[in-house]
């Protein structure tokens, strides 16, 4: 098991770490380049301190950008950062989890330098990178919904899988509305609610015309009754499995989400003018028919989406959803 010896980040920043064969390799971040050395200290003070400066280089580069491109490829080389090297400095924290990955030093040598000369451009390295948080974080959730006893809430359980596996990009425009981390079952349902009405609601208005979503599009406040009629169906699903909970704020939530490009301004009136169509199409529930199953087929459709994930994957682009928000903007 290797040992990490000493560390710092603020008088000079590197780290010390004894590899498994005993062997001692010593990282140094600084301006003027990375350098990793084998450091003999079996030889006195002296010996030890000198060997600071002249130990063997394992690795040596003057290049920042290069650097950086060889941390990022280490990063993702090795992915599970040990408990042990907490550092805030990235490069020191990619190089000095390699190294502590590695036997012996010849082995450090080697990845080290290997990384260096196979990294690609650091676009494709931060994509990359971007991939696999997005896949830690998934999983992540997943162990958080395994445990709470979903046993007799099978719609509560489809529905927290599917913002589980709901992209990385998604939930940090969510993030950037205010929502924290969940810590309960209910804050998991929250947000899980808010993922998936945005990603129905979202790719449905791509896809159905032009220009929605965007600044002054006469249509937008029918995206926002569409959106209120997917919640209010994912909102009756869940209560049936005890979940009471829905309110405003997660209305509210939504249009932020959906329209986070616009100002506050058209966001107001886009929520103020979609929450009155849908009092009135709640209204028009009891006595027209076309409303009814417009209502009907969003609520039914809703429901196989989260409960059904082959539906889901038969229908990718939402495509039955576009459909139906085509048809609500062609008779408004």
């Amino acid at each position: 098991m290797p040992k990490l010896l000493r560390s710092s980040e603020t008088a000079g920043c590197g780290a010390t770490i004894e590899l498994d064969s005993k062997e001692v390799v010593y990282v140094s971040i600084a301006q003027s380049g990375v350098i990793v050395r084998l450091w003999d200290m079996h030889g006195g003070f002296f010996k030890s301190f000198i060997t600071n400066f002249t130990g063997h280089l394992l690795y040596n580069e003057k290049n920042v950008y290069k650097n950086t491109q060889t941390g990022m490829q280490l990063k993702l080389t090795f992915p599970q950062q040990a408990p042990e090297l907490n550092f805030t400095n990235p490069v020191l924290s990619a190089f000095s989890n390699a190294i502590w990955n590695c036997p012996s030093a010849a082995r450090v040598a080697a990845v080290l330098n290997e990384a260096a000369l196979n990294a690609p451009p650091a676009e494709e390295l931060a994509e990359r990178i971007a991939l696999m948080q997005a896949a830690d974080t998934a999983q992540s959730r997943a162990e958080r919904i395994a445990r709470y006893d979903l046993s007799k809430r099978p719609f509560t359980r489809a529905m927290l899988t599917l913002a589980a596996e709901l992209i990385y990009e998604d939930d940090k425009v969510i993030g950037s509305v205010g929502l924290e981390e969940p810590k309960t079952l209910d804050a998991e349902i929250d947000r899980a609610v808010l993922l998936v009405v945005t990603a129905i609601v979202g790719s449905a208005a791509l896809g159905a015309t032009g220009g929605l979503l965007t600044p002054g599009n006469p249509h937008n406040f029918l995206v926002a009754t569409f959106a209120f009629i997917v919640l209010m169906s994912l909102a009756n699903s869940l209560k049936t499995e005890g979940y009471n909970y829905m309110s405003p704020e997660h209305s509210i939530a939504v249009i932020n989400v959906l329209f986070i490009g616009l100002n506050q301004n058209e966001t107001t009136t886009i929520f103020k003018d979609g929450s009155t169509l849908l009092l009135r199409f709640i209204k028009e529930q009891e006595t027209s028919q076309p409303v009814r199953e417009f209502v009907d087929n969003i609520t039914q459709l809703t429901y196989y989406y989260v409960i059904d994930k082959s539906a889901r994957y038969k229908d990718k682009t939402q495509k039955l959803f576009q459909s139906l928000l085509k048809s609500l903007i062609a008779v408004a």
